[in-house]
């Protein structure tokens, strides 16, 4: 099931105010579309850049110059591995980080994003579990 935007905003908000570096500028990775559906707006923070993963190539990194990127784990359309092969590919330095719920095994995760992108500042962030707001 993938994460809803209320989720994932929390998470992107604890994300951010549990940070002691403050993070200049964040680019958030998911399913615009979806998120944007009628009746909801993103919000609008200074240094926050949602896209769709079909956006991050290099330009985008290069003109956002992101200290950190934010997805979901899993979505519809893309997973944290292939972000995180992205990433490696694009030649990204900073860190990235996949919002998740409970998961019966978060080092296995970690192991296999690593395994694909050894380079990457990667980890999981496990957000409290919520009342589901679909």
């Amino acid at each position: 099931e993938q994460m809803s935007i209320h989720n994932m905003l929390d998470g992107i908000t604890s994300v951010l105010t549990s940070d002691s570096n403050q993070t200049n500028s964040t680019l958030v990775i998911g399913d615009m579309t979806r998120w944007k559906s009628p009746g909801r707006d993103l919000p609008d923070m200074v240094g926050l850049q949602f896209i769709d993963i079909h956006a991050l190539d290099q330009g985008m990194i290069d003109t956002q110059n992101p200290d950190i990127i934010l997805s979901p784990l899993v979505s519809d359309d893309f997973d944290a591995i292939e972000v995180a092969s992205l990433l490696s590919k694009l030649s990204y330095n900073g860190a990235y980080r996949a919002l998740t719920d409970e998961v019966p095994n978060p080092a296995l995760i970690k192991a296999e994003v690593r395994r694909h992108a050894p380079n990457l500042d990667f980890d999981l962030v496990v957000l409290p579990m919520h009342t589901s707001w679909t």
